[in-house]
Order: C-alpha cells, then structure tokens, then sequence
C-alpha cells in the first residue's frame, strides 16, 4: 500500500493506537492504524490483522518488562517498525536505515524514554549489519552513535546471562502450548481524535 502525503502533525492517530491478539505464531493487529511521520509528511497505514513480532520481544520478556511501562508505549512503533521492513522496504518505499529513524521518532512521540529510545534504535540498526547490503547501507554514518551505546549494553545486560536460559525455557514452552489467541494490550483512544 503506497504511503500519502499527510496534513497532520505527526505520530499515530490516537493516543495508544494498536490493539494486539496473539496467536501460535506470533502478534496480529487487530485493527487498522494510521502513523504520520513528522520526517516525511507521509502516512503509514498498516492494516488489520498484518502480523508483528513486535521488535522480536519473546513473551516472557514482555511479562518481565511490563510492570515498568518500558514496553507499551512501544509496542505501536514496533508494529509500524515491522511494517516498514516487511512492506515499505521490499516496495522501495524506504531504505532500512530510513525505516530505523522513522522507528526512534515515533518512540520520541509516543513518550518513551531517551535511554530506552535510543537503546531500541541501537538493537535495530546492529540488526542491520545482517540485512545484507541494503541493511549495511549508511551504517557507518550511525556507528558513532551506534558503538558507545552498544558496549554500554552490553555491560548493563552482562548480569541478566544468569536470567537467560530460564527464560528462554519458558518462552519455549509458551511458544509449544496450544491456547486460544489472548489479547495483550488496548490502549484508550484519545478523545479529541475521532475513529477511522
């Protein structure tokens, strides 16, 4: 779906705007959402029932960081994040590195934190390197950013290797267990946006 040129100021069209079941494979959205981008003036719509894996979060890490609101208000850019590498970049809509920046602003906007703000973006673009060429393209332009973050990381994360393989047990064993699909999260919508 091409992107259009958007009048509004910038961010998703209601306060937390995405609605997420999951289900034996993954996260699917459960309803339509509209991003603006303040850097393009485009909009991104991502349709109903388009799959997530919300920035790669194994369940159990979304348990664990749940009770410091880390993770909701993220959740919206993560989904458009997955959006754009799944449809805009193949579509030649946006390069990734492009898609990255997209991804930190909306977390600007939606009210996460500079630290968590900048480690998210940090984890995606180290994913890049892996993403071939096209990934790797302008990486060198954010190593001096991307470096310093990533050892200081590494070093706030060395202690949680002792947390790992239990948590990946039961990420497993969530992944494996049969269920009905759950919903995790539905934010309200702001008042002053009407619905779509």
């Amino acid at each position: 779906m091409a992107m259009k040129q958007s009048k509004y100021p910038g961010g998703f069209e209601s306060f937390h705007p995405v609605s997420v079941d999951q289900d034996p494979l993954g996260w699917l959205i459960a309803h339509m959402m509209r991003y603006h981008s303040r850097l393009t003036g485009k909009v991104h719509e991502i349709d109903e029932e388009t799959e997530s894996d919300l920035a790669s979060i194994p369940g159990i890490v979304l348990w664990l960081l749940r009770p410091w609101k880390v993770i909701d208000p993220a959740i919206a850019s993560a989904v458009m994040h997955d959006d754009c590498y799944r449809v805009r970049i193949p579509a030649g809509e946006m390069t990734y590195r492009e898609a990255d920046r997209e991804f930190r602003d909306s977390l600007e906007m939606e009210g996460v934190d500079g630290f968590s703000r900048w480690a998210m973006w940090t984890a995606v673009r180290l994913a890049g390197l892996f993403r071939g060429r096209a990934g790797r393209e302008g990486w060198w332009g954010d190593a001096p950013r991307v470096i310093p973050m990533a050892v200081l990381l590494l070093v706030l994360a060395s202690p949680s290797v002792f947390l790992l393989p239990p948590m990946l047990v039961i990420a497993g064993l969530k992944r494996i267990s049969p269920g009905q699909p759950r919903q995790i999260y539905q934010g309200p919508t702001r008042p002053d946006v009407p619905p779509s």
